[in-house]
């Protein structure tokens, strides 16, 4: 296989969005905080450097039909990453 496929399972940044908050309401979201955000995938890594990955949910090999094409790429901070195993086929 061209791309290797991999399980990741990393942490998500989290965000509060727009909103203002007061001190109480900013210490309760920061406490909420405290519990990981954690995603679980599957993809092709299609790109890595020493900060990132780059992995792709969907891929199509080139055929003499269609060009090879990549869809819903994600770059993953290596640093959020918690677990990372190929997956042989």
């Amino acid at each position: 296989m061209k791309y290797p496929l991999e399980y990741i399972q990393w942490e998500d940044v989290t965000s509060s969005g727009s909103a203002w908050y007061e001190t109480s309401e900013m210490e309760t979201w920061k406490s909420d905080a405290e519990k990981a955000f954690v995603v679980e995938q599957t993809g092709f890594i299609v790109g890595e450097t020493k900060r990132y990955i780059l992995l792709c949910g969907h891929y199509h090999p080139e055929t003499n039909i269609v060009l090879e094409q990549f869809g819903h790429l994600q770059k993953i901070l290596k640093c959020l990453i918690l677990k990372r195993k190929r997956i042989k086929l």
